[in-house]
């Protein structure tokens, strides 16, 4: 057996890190072999060492460009790293060598949508699924683009292809079988949380439609939501993720629950609030404000997440917000949590008051938002925490925007209370926060003249 394929066997095996040795190897050894460094770009793609896997694609393509696999994974990389005008060129470069080639379509489908191209990449998803109707990863996209468009019957019911993907979302197996939208009198259903802390915040709104069916309803939610959720969940048994789970008749997903229930862009669950923190925890936070010359509390949230899949375009960094510190009538709080908080020991935003220690959960925070007048906030759970509570908040967008803020628009019918502030062009946020320094000082104005 050839020392490429004993590599090829380890990666198949899940021996990753002894194939990549091995394709290491080779890469010096068998220079003109152009499957080497494709093989060996393609662990570092999967390890999200994206730089390192472009330079990898790109000397497989000079080594052979009549390949379509490897214009493919290249313009996949390419989009990984921002470069969605290479990322196009190359899905299309794969796709005429291999016009069938069912993942080049989706490539380009999402590289298109990147673009902002909604109308191309929805065609493009829909070629995709011409060539491949089971593509669980192809249907997944063309829910995303439904949903952009506000486009929700066809939308929820593509969005279900989640949990047969190759990485499924919203997948789980109990003793007890999902609930099938039949009676739910007297039955105990179980509602679990899916994916991220915001889409549990933005979900759990349906819990009283459920309730109104007859149902006892238990919720499962990840630790730093019990709190919070024991509180504000009235009627609901509150499970912790991780933890031994009550009995229950049947289970569900907290985001299938739109598909359950038909929502159409009309029939949102609006109304807010319908979280809220402790009154005394409230009160315990509002002591620490100081209330002589009282003026605009404003709460900032400059990243998410770092392994979140989009965080390079989403987060941005607290000297990117330093257009906002000079605006009179205005303090500033820290709702940053994680290794980003440690930007504000570097001094980028003078004054920016910091209590983000004393937050041991969503409660916490909760009751900290409670006492803010406005929450400004990258696309994190923080906003959705916000928006949730009825707290005014404006939230900053990346090109393009997750599908749940769909385009063009400045509000949001999920939450009443918010504003969106949608960066126009690539790493464009100097241009978005101009204009957030502008709305700041028309908000404190039209306060003060009150």
């Amino acid at each position: 057996m050839s020392l490429l394929r004993v590599g090829i066997e380890h990666e198949l095996g899940g021996r990753v890190a002894e194939a990549e040795k091995i394709y290491r190897r080779l890469l010096v050894e068998m220079p003109e072999q152009p499957d080497v460094p494709n093989l060996l770009g393609s662990i570092c793609a999967k390890s999200d060492r994206m730089e390192e896997a472009e330079k990898l694609f790109r000397q497989a393509v000079r080594l052979n460009g009549d390949f379509a696999e490897y214009h493919k994974n290249l313009g996949g990389a390419c989009r990984r790293l921002g470069k969605t005008d290479e990322a196009i060129a190359e899905a299309r470069r794969a796709i005429a060598l291999k016009s069938d080639y069912a993942e080049a379509h989706m490539n380009l489908a999402s590289a298109l949508t990147d673009a902002e191209r909604h109308i191309e990449a929805t065609t493009a998803m829909m070629r995709t699924l011409q060539i491949r109707p089971d593509y669980a990863e192809a249907h997944y996209n063309l829910a995303i683009q439904l949903l952009l468009h506000g486009d929700f019957e066809r939308g929820w019911k593509e969005y279900e292809w989640r949990t047969r993907m190759k990485s499924p979302v919203g997948s789980r197996e109990f003793a007890k079988p999902m609930w099938d939208g039949g009676d739910l009198g007297g039955k105990t259903i179980l509602l679990w949380g899916e994916q991220g802390l915001g889409d549990v915040i933005q979900f759990v709104r349906y819990v009283p439609q459920l309730l109104e069916r007859g149902a006892k309803v238990i919720l499962e939610v990840f630790t730093p939501l019990a709190r919070l959720f024991q509180h504000s969940a009235d009627g609901v048994k509150i499970a912790v993720t991780g933890q031994p789970l009550p009995l229950f008749d049947v289970h569900f997903p907290l985001l299938s629950l739109p598909l359950a229930f038909g929502t159409t862009m009309g029939t949102i669950p609006g109304r807010t609030p319908y979280l809220a923190a402790p009154a005394e925890l409230v009160r315990t936070w509002g002591r620490r404000f100081n209330e002589s010359g009282r003026s605009l509390r404003v709460g900032l949230v400059w990243a998410g997440r770092s392994n979140h899949i989009n965080d390079r375009n989403r987060s941005m960094r607290l000297n990117q917000f330093t257009s906002l510190k000079d605006i009179a009538g205005a303090s500033f709080y820290s709702l940053q949590k994680g290794p980003p908080r440690s930007q504000i020991a570097g001094g980028a935003f003078p004054g920016l008051i910091d209590w983000t220690d004393k937050l041991d959960d969503f409660a916490d925070t909760a009751a900290l938002v409670a006492n803010l007048d406005l929450v400004i906030t990258v696309d994190t759970a923080v906003a959705h925490l916000a928006g949730a509570i009825g707290k005014p908040t404006w939230v900053l967008l990346s090109t393009p925007p997750d599908w749940r803020w769909m385009l063009k628009r400045s509000d949001s019918p999920w939450y009443p209370t918010m504003q969106l502030f949608r960066r126009h062009r690539a790493g464009d946020w100097d241009g978005v926060m101009a204009i957030v320094a502008e709305a700041l000082r028309r908000e404190i104005g039209s306060r003060r003249s009150e």
